[in-house]
């Protein structure tokens, strides 16, 4: 028997949600979007807003679109005057995607002024709350850190290491692994490339693969602000890391870019998880594939034909290496399909385009 998706169904799966990259994201959103079709509801779209960003995240969308995402979320918060448990989960959440820093720093002690007011203090809960608000604060530091203009840098070290200082008393005496994610983004804030290798490195002693893996992707676009040589490990990091956001933006899979590059899709995975490097050679084809220079993968983010459209360019990567009669075959193809879906399209006099360009369909060697 069918049973009707409630919205007190969809609020308890949303509240479930541990991580950000949590892979289960997409099937939620699903389910909101179902549901607020037939039946509109604010707080449930609040929840859509937070996965819709968190989605664009994990696709690696720049930070201003994932903040635009978002900014209805903010113009909520802002507006709030009955803070409740809904509003301070979604600020802890959402608190690093605000374009702002100043703003972002005005809210987060708003949330704070109302959390220590007596009413919420001693709620477990709410402690929880403004320690995960803290921690997640800080990642939005290192962006103000290092890309923003016009911040305070010495209201910045100093409310980074009260947020730290407050994420750390909480996890330190309950062993919480948490504390090492946290000790890589100080060693990325105080550009101490020690203090970031020593966090990784006690996360994949932990077994902590999840957070390992999202500590590393958060630090991957910073590492290139480091004044010190990097490791071959954090090396690996900001290539995988560049290489991944620009096959993304080019809308190729892993399986497109290893046939272009002329291998397989373990090996491009492990390539963008930062798990192994490339030769020169490799580069050298991965330039060529991605359209960029070498120094994008270093952090120059200077791409070659930025204007081009990402269709041709999954086009190439996908006909990298064929002849020219694979090459004949594919846009005949293409015009075949095109002709049958418009068949008016390209009409010359009384002869279609099919009829002239499409004397027959050569097969590919």
């Amino acid at each position: 028997m069918y049973n009707k998706v409630t919205k007190e169904q969809l609020t308890k799966e949303f509240f479930a949600f541990k991580m950000a990259k949590d892979p289960n994201t997409y099937k939620l959103i699903v389910r909101l979007e179902k549901y607020l079709l037939k039946e509109p509801d604010a707080e449930l779209t609040l929840f859509l807003y937070v996965l819709r960003t968190f989605q664009a995240d994990n696709d690696q969308q720049e930070f201003v679109n994932c903040c635009a995402i978002a900014s209805p979320i903010f113009e909520h918060l802002e507006n709030t005057t009955d803070w409740g448990y809904t509003e301070f989960y979604i600020l802890s959440m959402m608190i690093g995607y605000h374009s702002d820093y100043g703003k972002t720093r005005e809210l987060f002690q708003e949330a704070m002024d109302v959390l220590n007011d007596g009413e919420y203090t001693d709620d477990p809960k709410f402690k929880s709350l403004c320690t995960i608000m803290n921690f997640n604060l800080t990642l939005r530091m290192l962006r103000a850190k290092y890309i923003d203009s016009g911040v305070d840098k010495d209201e910045l070290e100093s409310s980074f290491m009260r947020s730290y200082k407050h994420v750390i008393d909480v996890c330190v005496p309950k062993n919480i692994p948490l504390q090492y994610a946290l000790q890589t983004r100080r060693g990325i804030f105080e550009n101490n490339l020690k203090l970031v290798e020593d966090g990784l490195s006690k996360l994949s002693e932990l077994g902590e693969k999840k957070l390992y893996k999202t500590t590393k992707d958060e630090i991957a676009e910073y590492l290139v602000f480091m004044d010190e040589e990097l490791s071959k490990r954090l090396s690996n990091f900001v290539l995988g890391y560049q290489v991944r956001k620009r096959r993304t933006e080019l809308n190729m899979t892993t399986l497109d870019l290893a046939t272009a590059l002329n291998t397989d899709q373990p090996s491009i995975n492990a390539i963008e998880r930062g798990d192994d490097g490339v030769s020169v050679d490799r580069l050298k084809k991965l330039c060529r594939i991605l359209s960029v220079g070498a120094g994008y993968f270093f952090g120059d983010d200077t791409k070659k034909d930025e204007s081009a459209d990402p269709f041709i360019h999954a086009v190439r990567a996908c006909m990298n290496g064929t002849t020219d009669s694979d090459k004949t075959f594919v846009v005949n193809l293409i015009n075949f399909l095109l002709d049958e879906k418009y068949p008016d399209r390209g009409k010359r006099g009384s002869k279609s385009a099919k009829s002239e360009a499409l004397p027959a369909l050569p097969k590919p060697d």
